[in-house]
């Protein structure tokens, strides 16, 4: 026994090397296996990276979920677009009460007991009065308005009729637009719209939606018995 502590003693200060010390050594020893508390704590020092992004996206993922499951269930989203003075101001003062009104005459298409309209401003002045607006902001509405245009969820659009015009372009056509610029102030609603303010209907090949938006068009517009 003595003799192998001093041949280990050799090995450990170097005075003898692994081939010529009598001593059987494993120079490739298995660690010793780590459970419970000191296994999880050695998962999460080798893996903690891995961890934090893996947490990073659940917080987000369920920030997410928390959004879809809890928000309110509208029967129809409209766009308000506004790119002149006037607009924007009539949108900004009574875009809840046009919500309200139109309300009134929207069936309750999901059938949730509850009519709900939802009402979006998209608001592409960029000037007020000699002040120009953020930039920031105004590109941010115009990708909120590149989006709906895409996704085609929201069919009726509310506008000054430059604004409109310029959503379809040149290629203004009746395949885009179903109902083209008929004014608000020709609608049942009670409001005192703008002269330039006018209402269309887009078709966008999302027959469900364009089914809802030809309803609420037709009714508002005493469309309907």
């Amino acid at each position: 026994m003595i003799d192998d502590k001093r041949e280990l003693l050799k090995l450990k200060q170097g005075l003898v090397s692994a081939e010529e010390s009598p001593l059987e050594v494993d120079e490739n020893p298995e660690p010793p296996k780590l459970i419970g508390k000191a296994a999880l704590s050695n998962f999460v020092y080798h893996h903690s990276l891995h961890l934090k992004i893996a947490g990073f996206f659940l917080v987000i993922g369920g920030i997410f979920a928390f959004f879809i499951l809890t928000a309110e269930k509208h029967d129809i989203t409209i766009l308000l677009i506004a790119d002149n003075q006037e607009a924007s101001v009539f949108f900004g003062i009574y875009s809840a009460r046009l919500k309200k009104e139109i309300e009134q005459y929207t069936p309750d298409f999901n059938g949730n007991g509850k009519v709900s309209v939802e009402c979006r401003l998209i608001d592409l002045v960029t000037h007020v009065g000699e002040i120009e607006r953020n930039p920031n902001a105004l590109q941010g509405n115009m990708v909120k308005l590149i989006g709906e245009v895409l996704t085609g969820n929201s069919l009726i659009y509310i506008g000054n009729k430059e604004a409109l015009e310029n959503i379809l372009g040149e290629d203004m056509s009746i395949e885009d637009f179903y109902y083209a610029f008929h004014s608000m102030k020709d609608t049942v609603l009670e409001v005192d719209s703008p002269d330039d303010l006018y209402i269309a209907v887009r078709n966008s090949g999302n027959e469900k939606e364009f089914s809802k938006a030809l309803t609420v068009f037709s009714v508002l517009f005493s469309l309907t018995d």
